[in-house]
Parts: structure tokens; sequence; C-alpha cells
């Protein structure tokens, strides 16, 4: 039996549509865009089925069968490429939903041109549904009723045209769901089935309006719908969440702000994807729910979770296993990022909890983090010198020409230095730049940091870093010597010589809780890699604590320095 579809997008109900067939999958745009159409679709495979709830089993699931069916690949010209960022329901969801309750599909699409996209959902309980939507708008859905219990798969196939021509198709998906069935079903005791109206006349009106779906969640649980897609143009962040309800929490989107804002400036790598599971083999804590099939560009695992309650260690991050291409530069495909879910809402509160993610997910792309790797810097906390012959160095030169880019020194007679030298820019000049030591709500992401990101081997996208000259520096000496004194005054009020190094007892927080976790990893991490692939996390962490005067501090220490605070500490 075919599915109810309403078309929520433009409020018009259609029922009992009749779909086209593949075959006629370029020509189906003669049917109009409120619904009625010609065609038929089929489904294959066996089901079982006992009493009202039970679920339905695919003999034969081409969402299965290979994991490379989970991927896409997307093809067609830079102008009018497309990409999935949001999916509804999340990948292999299990729901609960009586046959006459409304079950809704939705994605959300970004391209700058979409003609129109189509919706296709296959099971073994019912007919292979094509669905298709006309227009531009960011947000496509579709409300489902008189759902069978079973196993389905769906996806969508995005078209999109910049020279008139409807040639351009992009695959996303496929995405699995479960249905296992609600309590109701035609015939069931109490329930009422009433016969909805098939829509002839495009210009008609539907006698009753149905309620429109819920906003989507930019993000989800768990891996996020683009880890399942390979994009030859766009960057991808493969986020992996997971919280203490093991559910959807609203921490989340915070972790999606984060992505979108790196995803924004960075362009894909030109790098093959790569199956990251030989290189993870005990080390599952560093996962949140589970690896893609292959990784592209970088995964990410996001945690929140109780750690110290609050205060302490506010949490902890770094790349994972990094790869050196063929052109020597060294860049992370893996990294983690773990927050205490005791900090959460007084960071929120303070205004500071989205910034703190943007900086850290910075240093697990490897801004600081993986500067020496890439002979950008010496690594050490005594050397102020980022490379002369650099993208950021050039960047730096354009604010004060005949000045030299401050990284971060240990100066403990001025206050700042220790946990943030080495690894950030200057605190002093460059006061509330991004990347600089210490998190606050002004931190502008500057095109310094965006070159420091090229001068990694990334493509990137300078026209997305935010104004930064002049005015937004502090005192930065003969690192910039035709700097005027008096433009200090138009900065954002921001106390910049008050910040204290790390107390004995912090370091020592530090040292423990880096230990702690970099010992799991020098535990089970593999004892070989192929050529071009290393550890990081085992060697190198960061890690940021609220410190006794209040202040929040970050140091990245080395297994050499923490190892003696692990647990078990004579094994390693």
């Amino acid at each position: 039996m075919p599915l109810t579809v309403r078309k929520n997008t433009s409020g018009i109900t259609i029922t009992e549509v009749e779909y086209p067939s593949e075959s006629e999958s370029d020509s189906e745009d003669t049917k109009p865009s409120t619904g009625t159409g010609t065609g038929t679709g089929t489904g294959s495979g066996s089901s079982t089925t006992t009493g009202s709830n039970a679920v339905t089993s695919s003999s034969s699931s081409s969402s299965n069968s290979n994991n490379n069916n989970n991927l896409v690949q997307q093809t067609g010209d830079s102008v009018s490429k497309a990409r999935v960022s949001s999916v509804v329901p999340p990948p292999n969801a299990k729901l609960n939903v009586g046959y006459t309750d409304a079950l809704f599909l939705s994605v959300t699409v970004d391209a700058d041109t979409i003609k129109r996209v189509r919706f296709v959902i296959e099971s073994s309980a019912t007919e292979t549904v094509k669905y298709t939507i006309r227009g531009q708008q960011s947000t496509y859905a579709l409300e489902l009723t008189e759902v069978p219990p079973g196993t389905y798969s769906w996806r969508v196939d995005v078209f999109t045209d910049s020279n008139n021509k409807d040639t351009r198709r992009q695959r996303f998906g496929p995405w699995d769901f479960t249905n296992e069935g609600g309590t109701t079903s035609p015939g069931s005791p109490g329930t009422t089935s009433t016969p909805a109206t098939e829509t002839s006349n495009p210009g008609s009106t539907s006698t009753s309006t149905p309620p429109p779906p819920p906003p989507p969640p930019s993000i989800t649980v768990g891996l996020q719908s683009d880890c399942l897609t390979v994009d030859s143009v766009n960057f991808n962040i493969c986020l992996d969440l997971i919280g203490p309800s093991g559910r959807y929490e609203s921490w989340m989107e915070d972790f999606g702000t984060a992505k979108r804002r790196w995803e924004s400036i960075l362009r894909d790598d030109g790098e093959a994807a790569i199956d990251l599971k030989p290189y993870w083999t005990d080390d599952r804590d560093l996962l949140a729910t589970g690896l893609p099939p292959v990784v592209d560009d970088i995964y990410i695992s996001g945690f929140l979770e109780p750690y110290d309650g609050v205060g302490g260690v506010l949490g902890m991050a770094a790349p994972y296993l990094m790869k050196t291409d063929a052109t020597g530069f060294a860049r992370p495909v893996a990294g983690y990022m773990i927050f205490d879910s005791a900090d959460e809402s007084w960071l929120r509160r303070d205004g500071i909890w989205t910034n703190t993610i943007v900086h850290e997910m910075g240093h697990v792309l490897g801004l600081g983090t993986m500067w020496d790797q890439n002979n950008l810097h010496s690594g050490s906390m005594n050397d102020d010198k980022y490379r002369m012959t650099s993208q950021a160095q050039a960047a730096w030169e354009e604010i004060c020409p005949g000045g030299r880019l401050p990284v971060e020194t240990l100066n403990l007679s001025e206050g700042v230095g220790q946990g943030t030298a080495g690894g950030h820019w200057d605190e002093k000049c460059m006061v509330n730049e991004l990347m600089t030591g210490f998190v606050n709500q002004y931190m502008p992401l500057s095109k310094l940091t965006v070159a420091s990101l090229a001068d990694m081997g990334y493509s990137v996208d300078y026209t997305k870093a935010d104004p930064f000259g002049r005015s937004d520096l502090g005192d930065c000496g003969s690192y910039c010597p035709s700097r005027k004194r008096n433009l200090r005054s138009t900065l954002p009020p921001k106390s910049t010589n008050s910040k204290k190094k790390i107390s004995t007892s912090g370091r020592i927080m530090i040292l423990k809780a880096a230990a702690q976790q970099m010992g799991k990893i020098q535990a089970v991490k593999s004892p070989s890699l192929p050529k071009g692939m290393s550890y990081y996390a085992g060697e190198y962490m960061t890690v940021y604590i609220k410190d006794e005067d209040g202040d929040i501090k970050e140091e990245t220490v080395s297994w050499s320095e923490a190892k003696k605070y692990a647990p078990n500490a004579i094994n390693y």
C-alpha cells in the first residue's frame, strides 16, 4: 500500500500520491509541485508480523549490504555544490509511532541554487516512495502517516542548476530508521480512520491544515549526517557527540556552532577519505558512539560528562591521529574534546561557553598544537618566534609593516605565559583574538589564525575571517613598531595584564588529568602505524581549568611531564 504523504513545506495536503519510477527521474518535473503525478514504485523483501507492534525486517537491505553504501560521493561543479547539514530522523533511529500518527522526514540543504529535492523511501514493508519538492528553500520536509512497522532506508537527491540545464544531481544518504510501531493499527478498537481527500487541483485548499513539523535540530546525538558523506569541495568536521543522558542535549548545538564556524573557513584538503578503524583498537574511551565507515576530513568526538564537579578541571582536548601528506604538511584526522558537565551552566552564564568550544576545536585542528610538526614554531615556551616565511607572518605585516608575529612565551614577571606559552598568539599584544590563551566573551577569529591554518596545508577562505586590525591590538612593543598607542582606547573593555600564572595546585591538577587520559592511550595504542600516520594524543594534551584565582587557564603538557602522575605509572 502507498504511504500517505503531506507536503508541509507549502501547507498543501497530498494523499495517496503515485510516484514516478526511477526511469522517469529526469522527466518527473512535469508533475505539479503540489503533488499529483503518475508512475509506480516497487519494494521487495520478506516480512514477519506478530501483533500490532511487530517490526518488519527486510531480507535484502541495500543500506546494510555494504558499509560503503552509507557514503555519498558528491559530483557536479563547485558553483552548484550542495551539502546536507541536518536530517531528521538521525541515522539508525528507532521510532515508536502508531499507524495513524504522523512521522516527519526533513532535511536541511545548503546550496546557492536548488532546483528540486527528491525524497526516496524504501522498505520491505511498503512500495518505494519517491516524492519531489520544487524550489529553493533551506529545509525540505514530508509528513508520513500509515507507516507500517519495519526498517526503512531513505535518501534525498538534490538537483542544482547553475546553467539552467537541470543536470546536476547530488545524492545524500541513505539513512536508516526503524519504525517499531505504536499501539494502533487499522481496525484496532478505539481507533477511527478518516480517509484523506486526494488533491487533484493544484490550487485547491485542504479542509484541515496539518500541524507543522517540529523544527529539526541542526545537530544530533552521535554521528552527524554529514559523517556519512564524502565531499570533494567542502571541508567536513565529522562530529560524534554524547552526553550524560545518551540522548540529544542542547549543548550539542554549541558544538554545531563551532563546527560551522571552522567549516566556513576551510575547504576540502584534497586527501582521500580514510578508514580509521585499524588505528583505533582498544581506546574506545575516545569514541563518543563510533567511527563512520571512512573519515573525510576529520573526526572529532565530543563528550559532556561528570568529572570533578564545579570548577577544577573544565575539560581536555587534543588531536588524536595525525597524517603527513605528500607535500610534508602534518594535519590531524581525528581528535576529541571532553567537558565536565558540572561546568557547562556557569560557563554559559558567563558568556564564554561557545567561545571555549570554538577555541578548543581550533587546537584540535592543529592551531598551536601542531605548529612545531609543521616547522612553524619550535614548541618551546621561551620562543616568541613564528616562522617568518609564512602566510600568517605576511598577514601580520598587513597590520604591522616591518613587525614580527608574536607567540606567547613564558614570562612570569608579566603574569602570563605558563600554560599558554608556545601554543597561542601573544596575549598582551593581540588581546582578544580567538587563539590567544585566555577565553572571554569577545574573541574575533582573525586573518592571522586563518593564515596559520593555511601554513599547515589547509585550503582556506580568507574572506570568512572576522575584522581585526591595529585598533584591536594591545601593547605590542617591537612586534608592531608602527603601532600608535592612542588606538588602544577603541578596544572592548578587557583587562589584559591581570592574568596570573597557573598556581602550583592548578598545574598539578592539569598534570594529573592529562596523565589519566594519556595513560589510557599509551596503554592501548597500536605499536606501529603506516608511513605518514602518527599518534598525537598519547604524547600531548591540552587541559583547561578554573584556577584558584578564578581565571580559566589551559596548558598543553607532554607525556614526559605528566606520566609520573599516571595510575600505575610504573607500567609506562
